[in-house]
């Protein structure tokens, strides 16, 4: 999502969706059930402690305590998809918690069925505190070995992985603070070093060094983005980094900056982010076309084309490469014409595809096991066959955009 919440505001509800359905807040790593008294939960927009649309996730099950195996993308080359993978989430439900119960891996099939009809890259999100319990520590096995697994399977499919700390710039849930001398002093850049040398030139691994950051300045953000990429370098690893900027990443206020605490926008704080070593960092914006921006309504009033220009014209000018890393809208037959987002999408998806020197692809919102098809998730788009495919006018609308980039 990347509507503007406010510092500060944050509360714990259940409360009813514009599609009819109870969601979940999050207060600090506490799942809280009960009526919001101004209907919405505001900021952290059910980000903070839980993942982006995880409000939009019916409360039938403890699922809605991931992200990973959810958010398909379509880069480079042929149109990439994205399952986020494994769990997801900052301080989302419980940590560690169980595959299969508290978070959920990709479904092979559906990466495979995918990635043969349009997908190249799978959006593999994962939560911090699972795979790296203690700031600085090792690594979790079991929790790495469920990612690698999903990695692999997207590898086999001949994708790119996209490793994405699902995070939002915390660590159970407290901001994450500037480095006070070198990456050395970073505890995400500590995690990014040890990732790194997991995967170090890898072509088909790519590294998303935080998702949608929100409540930190942007100066202050991109001093951490920096040493986490210094660190990766350090690793030995050249892969592409993908960078987010403050206030959830939006396309739409990349250059206004109206919603930064400080005033910066993230299109100014952004230049002092550089890569020597490898000159292969990707800055990731997502767009959400409702009211709002926020990926929480159910139809898409803003111009897709028209939302992406500012972005585009400051990637231009700047000489930098974008990747939209999330974009997402209903998709059911129903309601997919008749909220406007098949069209609004298309017009965005175009958009990207008519700026392709210096857009590098986009990732869908969302798609896994967690989600379901056949009418679960709202945004869903997960498929693992024809039928599956043939329900969902989304899916059919991204195949059209196979092939229209070339891999970062």
């Amino acid at each position: 999502m990347t509507g503007q919440g406010k510092a500060g505001e944050s509360e714990k509800a259940v409360q009813k969706s514009p599609l009819g359905q109870r969601y979940r807040c999050y207060w600090d790593k506490t799942p809280v059930e009960f009526a919001s008294k101004s209907g919405h939960c505001q900021v952290f927009r059910h980000r903070e402690g839980l993942f982006r649309l995880l409000g939009l996730l019916p409360l039938t099950s403890d699922r809605q305590s991931f992200y990973g195996l959810r958010n398909w993308v379509i880069a480079p080359t042929r149109p990439a998809s994205s399952l986020a993978s494994p769990p997801t989430g900052p301080t989302a439900g419980t940590i560690p918690g169980k595959l299969g119960t508290n978070y959920f891996a990709p479904n092979p099939a559906a990466i495979a069925y995918t990635a043969s009809k349009f997908a190249n890259l799978f959006r593999v999100n994962f939560a911090w505190e699972r795979l790296q319990p203690t700031p600085n520590g090792p690594l979790d096995s079991a929790y790495l070995s469920t990612i690698q697994t999903a990695v692999k399977q997207i590898k086999s499919a001949g994708a790119i992985a996209l490793l994405d700390v699902h995070n939002y710039a915390r660590y159970n849930g407290q901001l994450l603070a500037p480095p006070s001398s070198s990456s050395s002093s970073s505890p995400l850049a500590d995690l990014w070093r040890r990732v790194a040398g997991l995967y170090a030139n890898d072509p088909q691994v790519f590294f998303g060094v935080m998702n949608e950051p929100s409540g930190i300045d942007a100066v202050q953000w991109f001093s951490v983005a920096q040493a986490a990429v210094d660190a990766i370098r350090a690793a030995g690893a050249n892969n592409t980094i993908m960078v987010p900027g403050n206030c959830y990443t939006g396309a739409h206020s990349w250059v206004a900056g109206n919603c930064d605490v400080t005033g910066v926008a993230n299109g100014k704080a952004a230049l002092a982010l550089s890569d020597p070593t490898a000159n292969n960092v990707v800055f990731e914006m997502h767009q959400y076309l409702d009211a709002d921006y926020s990926g929480t309504h159910p139809n898409c009033t803003h111009d897709g084309a028209q939302v992406l220009a500012a972005a585009t014209a400051w990637l231009r000018a700047n000489a930098r490469r974008g990747f939209l890393g999330e974009i997402g809208g209903a998709t059911s037959a129903k309601a997919a014409a008749a909220s406007g987002c098949l069209a609004q999408v298309e017009r965005a998806l175009t958009h990207l595809r008519e700026n392709a020197d210096v857009w590098t692809g986009f990732a869908w919102w969302a798609a896994g096991s967690g989600w379901g098809s056949g009418g679960g998730f709202a945004f869903s788009i997960e498929a693992a066959s024809d039928a599956d495919a043939a329900a969902n006018p989304m899916f059919q609308l991204l195949t059209r955009f196979r092939g229209s980039w070339a891999l970062a």
